[in-house]
Parts: structure tokens; sequence; C-alpha cells
């Protein structure tokens, strides 16, 4: 889907993506296998870790990670006492935090090999390729309340980090003393554990332990402390946004929805049949209302996890593995026949499971949320029954 650029209209471009090495590269020649000729062009390895990037703001969302340990394979030639070496290799970006794409990178050098030259290029290096510029923040979310679109702040779901983008890589060891999250006056760092923050190509990614909470004047304060890979300081600058106070204690509190879940929906169905491929049709809540279309059964990839995303913020501890979140392989009438053990990432409104062994193909799987009831009850996940699953195959959710 295209992306406006606010500033211009038009259709944003991610301009020159950039490919920063975070470290020397190292490698070795080899033979030519192919031919005794002591003139023909060797072969050569690469191995060598880089920061990628793009010059446009918005792209970075995408695309902007360390690509670490990138092998690339090509030749070496020596001709006219010029050495030069063309490889090429293939990489594998992750795109948006949902999947990984293929991507080739190409890498080319040519270099003289008389001590003179060798000695000038030192010297042009130190003088004319110097890094004498800090980095510069280019985005930042949620972003400032001018941005488009505006109040951005209040779409910032809790458990959703800050996130921040710069032109360059930067220095990781200069994050504990360049960076503060001041929450209304308590000053969080990644020196006193109550911070958590991540290097990733270009982008710098914070989370105040227990997430970012409803109602509090939060400010990054990014210092000069905070360099690029050559030490050079950024421009200090304070960062201030708040999520929006809902309420506390004076307005009714209502249960915890599951807004979207995959694979499923997010609603009672009626009329299940699993050795039709029918998720039945989901219940509606008016008197006598229309069901609605009949609802296929869920398929999906067999390296997909489950993910449930809730209206408001959980409590973590009550979401338990086994326990209120229930993952099962069943028959065609529904019957469990065995629990399916895995992992499962808790973020405030998300979670996710992974299984220990990849989904099998053409099996029936569901997932059931467990709430509490009563006076004392804690708000855990509520959904009204299961939601089943099958692999590229047919999963199911119900």
């Amino acid at each position: 889907m295209p992306v406006i650029d606010p500033a211009t209209g038009n259709i944003q471009q991610t301009g020159d993506i950039k490919v920063t090495m975070l470290s020397d590269a190292t490698g070795y020649l080899m033979p030519n296998p192919y031919t005794d000729n002591m003139n023909a062009p060797r072969h050569v390895k690469l191995f060598m870790d880089v920061a990628m990037n793009t010059e446009e703001a918005q792209p970075n969302a995408s695309l902007s990670q360390d690509l670490l340990g990138v092998e690339l394979t090509g030749i070496a030639i020596v001709e006219d006492g010029v050495l030069t070496i063309d490889a090429i290799g293939m990489v594998e970006p992750n795109l948006l935090g949902q999947e990984f794409t293929d991507a080739t990178i190409a890498f080319r050098i040519e270099a003289a090999t008389d001590s003179e030259s060798a000695l000038d290029a030192a010297e042009q290096r130190d003088e004319e390729l110097a890094d004498n510029t800090g980095p510069q923040l280019v985005s930042w979310m949620p972003g400032p309340d001018d941005a488009f679109p505006g109040d951005r702040d209040q779409m910032q779901r809790p458990g959703d980090p800050i996130v921040l983008n710069f032109d360059e890589p930067l220095d990781a060891d200069t994050i504990a003393d360049g960076i503060v999250l001041d929450a209304a006056g308590t000053p969080l760092t990644v020196g006193d554990n109550t911070l958590d923050a991540k290097l990733d190509g270009t982008a710098l990614v914070l989370n105040p332990v227990g997430g970012l909470e409803h109602g509090v004047d939060y400010t990054v304060q990014i210092g000069n402390a905070l360099t690029d890979l050559a030490g050079n300081g950024v421009t200090p600058q304070n960062l201030s946004f708040a999520l929006p106070d809902i309420g506390g204690g004076s307005v009714p509190q209502r249960s915890p929805l599951a807004l979207t879940t995959y694979p499923g929906y997010p609603c009672v169905t009626t009329g299940v049949n699993l050795s039709q491929d029918s998720h039945g049709q989901c219940v509606d809540n008016a008197p006598n209302g229309p069901r609605g279309d009949e609802l296929p059964v869920t398929t999906m990839p067999t390296d997909r996890p489950i993910v449930v995303v809730f209206s408001q913020s959980m409590d973590l501890d009550s979401i338990r593995s086994g326990e209120t979140f229930v993952v099962e392989r069943v028959d065609e009438s529904g019957a469990a026949i065995e629990a399916v053990s895995g992992r499962l990432e808790k973020n405030n409104q998300r979670i996710r499971f992974y299984p220990d062994e990849p989904w099998e193909i053409d099996s029936l799987y569901r997932y059931r949320m467990k709430s509490t009831s009563g006076a004392n009850a804690r708000p855990e996940p509520r959904i009204s029954s299961a939601a089943p699953t099958v692999l590229p195959c047919k999963p199911i959710s119900w």
C-alpha cells in the first residue's frame, strides 16, 4: 500500500538506501579452481556486519536494521597495479517485524597496490572522508503534536515502544549516558534498569519497564553523550508526549475484549462444523439480529504465531500458558487430542504464542482464553470460547 508523504502530498519514496559497515570486513582469497592460469581472477569470501537505513524518514519504519554476518562471494584481480574486488551476497531484511524478504547486496572496491598509493589513500580517508557530523534525529514515534496526523501520542497503545530514527548508526555503549526518559518527574535510565533500550540499524527503541502508562507526562531527554560510531555527539533535545488519561476509577470499568485474533474471528459463533471447514456465523447482539455470512475455518502457515490484541491493558500475570491460555490439537468433532506446548510473548495489549514445533499441516487446532468470574476477578483475557487453527492447511477459531 502506498504511503503519502505528508510534507509534499506525493507518494513516499525510500530515497537512497544506505548500508554502513559497523566494523571492518574480514575475508580471504582462494585460488581459482577453474584454471591454472596465475593471472586469472582469484575467488574471494568476505564477511561483514552492516546497518541499513533509508534516506527518507518514514520508510525507516520497515527497513532500518542491523544485518550481521553478511557473507559475500566474488572475484579479485590485480590489473595495472590496481586491486579490484567485486562481490555479491544475499541478505534477508525483516520487514515491519512481520516477515523476512530476500535481497542482494553488491560490494566493489578498487585500490592501488603500491606503497605510495596506500599511504595517499590512508591520508585521504583521514582528511576527506572523516565523519565529523553528529547523528541527526529524522523521525520518532509517537511523534510531535504538529505532525500528520496530529496528536499521535493519543494513538499510542500501552506496551508500544518509543522509537527514535536517526540518519546513521549509533554507538550502543553511549545509550546509557545519552538517554533519559522522564516520567512525570521520575528519571528512567538504562543504567538503573528502569528503561529497556534496543538498537537496530539506525533505530533506537525505548520502553520503560512495565510499559508506558496512561495519563503520565513523558519526556525523552537526548543528550550529546549519545554518539555515532565515530564519537560525534547528537544534538541535545527533549521530546514530550503523553498517553490519554482514561479516567481511572472515575469511569465504569469493563472487561477487556479481544479486538483482533489471528487466526480466527473475535466473535461468538454458532454452527461450527469442522468437517465441512465451517467456522459458523457470528452471533449478533441485537434481538433477532442477522447472523451474517458463514465464516470459513482459518488457514495459516506452519511458522506463524497465534496473535491476540486486546481492547485495554492486561494483567500479564493472569495470562499463563496451559492455564488461562490453552492451545490444543483437536479432531473434526472438536474433541481435544493433545495440548500444544510453546512460549508466550506478552505485551500490555498483545500476546503471541509460538509453538515449540511447527504446526502440523492439515491438522486442526484451537486456542482458548479462560476468564475469571466473581467479585475479585482480575482483568484476564475474555472471549467466549476457543480459537482453533490449522496450518497451510486449515486452522480453526471458535
